[in-house]
């Protein structure tokens, strides 16, 4: 008696079966490599777009000089001394202060990294003179600007019952170092500048 064995040819409706998931499993990695693309062509179009500008400047300003009145002022404002930009080197009477301009520009978040500015006056590595800025920018999302200063002035430390108390610069030379600190990281260093004191 001879058996008969099962017939291992396909029908049409199973081969099509086949053909159908193998086509959606095709079409879907497609898919999902286009997903991928974009993401990452608009990633970079972000990172291009995306700033962190910090400018700054430093500028003199002497108290003692005669104020100079900036038009279209109000009456009741109290006119300031005229400030003077200066290059990274540069000399002073002992009379000046400084003062550091912050400007930054912060553009496509969608978070903003709070950012420190801090500056230091030295002279013999000792520091005589500091101050900082905080930048903020809250739930800000598409831009971030704003304006701030740092005043430097000679500066005795409190004591006791004494308070700090700024005085004039001491004949000699200083160093300002600059710092910036994103989001709680450590600081780097972005400007230096060197001045000289003269005697009066």
């Amino acid at each position: 008696m001879t058996q008969q064995l099962p017939s291992t040819r396909s029908t049409p409706s199973a081969t099509r079966r086949r053909f159908d998931t193998m086509w959606w499993a095709r079409r879907g990695v497609i898919v999902l490599m286009v997903i991928v693309l974009v993401d990452v062509s608009i990633e970079a179009t972000l990172a291009t777009m995306r700033r962190r500008d910090v400018v700054l400047s430093i500028a003199i300003n002497n108290p003692a000089a005669t104020p100079t009145v900036t038009p279209n002022v109000q009456a009741a404002g109290t006119p300031q001394p005229t400030a003077t930009p200066v290059p990274e080197k540069f000399t002073l009477k002992p009379s000046d202060r400084l003062t550091l301009s912050v400007q930054w520009n912060y553009h496509i978040g969608p978070r903003f990294p709070s950012t420190v500015i801090h500056a230091e006056a030295l002279i013999d590595d000792r520091n005589i003179a500091e101050g900082q800025v905080s930048i903020d920018c809250g739930a800000a999302i598409i831009d971030c600007i704003g304006t701030s200063e740092i005043q430097l002035a000679y500066t005795i430390p409190a004591s006791g019952t004494t308070a700090a108390q700024s005085i004039d610069w001491p004949v000699g030379n200083y160093n300002v170092i600059v710092d910036r600190s994103d989001g709680g990281l450590n600081p780097v260093t972005i400007k230096q500048y060197q001045f000289n004191v003269a005697g009066s």
